[in-house]
């Protein structure tokens, strides 16, 4: 789809990827409305959008995720605002395996709301549900964050027919690995056993923005299939995952 003119919506986009993805699409001329638990880091993240894009072309809006009410105000305050809401990711997460009912809850459970609010309020467009290379292969120390991200996969492929059938609605997802983000710094706070250590030191990290140019691709590519998991790493670049062998029911 043309990204110039379009109304977006990002999750989490005060920093990391969410951030990466909101200034690519700064750049290629469309209105981004963007949502953080942070207000001091979203705040600040908005003055370095304004003294770099046009006025009006982004606006912050403090939300926990988690608040079914809060979400919901900021979805249709966005289409209040500009009358459409063209492009979605749902990019809000969090790593912690000690509270793994709060993982859960931001990590899968307000994907599933927010793209069923999308789904409500969107007339067609892209839905873009962020993963993780966690999400497709486990990782032995990151059992709740892995079992969120898979629950993402899962959720995307099943919804993502119904509503592309009767909406025109494309709903894809992206599982980024290893990515510069403070979000995966988090991991060197856990109880590792010393070969895990040494993987993560020794694991090749991609920018941010690596993974917000293959988000804003697949939004434009219209040739994508609705459902299509995308998965985009430092090793292997941008490659598309094949789940033929499974029947979509």
């Amino acid at each position: 789809m043309k990204i110039e003119g379009a109304v977006a919506l990002i999750t989490g986009g005060a920093s990391g990827i969410g951030k990466a993805v909101c200034e690519k699409l700064l750049q290629d001329g469309a209105k981004v409305q963007f949502l953080d638990i942070n207000k001091t880091t979203g705040e600040a993240t908005l003055k370095s959008y304004t003294s770099q894009h046009a006025n009006g072309h982004a606006k912050f809006i403090c939300c926990d995720v988690t608040s079914h009410d809060q979400l919901d105000a900021a979805f249709r305050a966005t289409v209040k605002e500009h009358g459409r809401l063209d492009i979605l990711v749902n990019n809000a997460a969090i790593m912690d395996e000690q509270d793994w009912e709060k993982t859960l809850n931001v990590n899968l459970h307000a994907v599933i709301r927010s793209t069923f609010l999308g789904i409500e309020l969107m007339k067609n467009g892209v839905i873009i549900n962020m993963s993780s290379t966690g999400g497709i292969h486990p990782v032995s120390f990151l059992p709740a964050y892995c079992a969120s991200k898979f629950g993402i996969v899962g959720f995307t492929r099943s919804v993502a027919p119904a509503a592309f059938r009767k909406k025109g609605i494309r709903v894809n997802c992206v599982c980024p690995g290893s990515t510069d983000t403070d979000i995966y710094k988090t991991v060197g706070n856990l109880e590792l056993t010393k070969e895990q250590q040494e993987l993560l030191v020794s694991t090749h990290k991609q920018k941010p923005e690596a993974v917000a140019e293959c988000v804003v691709d697949l939004i434009k590519d219209e040739s994508t299939e609705a459902g299509q998991v995308v998965k985009v790493t430092y090793e292997d670049g941008v490659e598309y995952l094949n789940f033929n062998d499974v029947r979509i029911m």
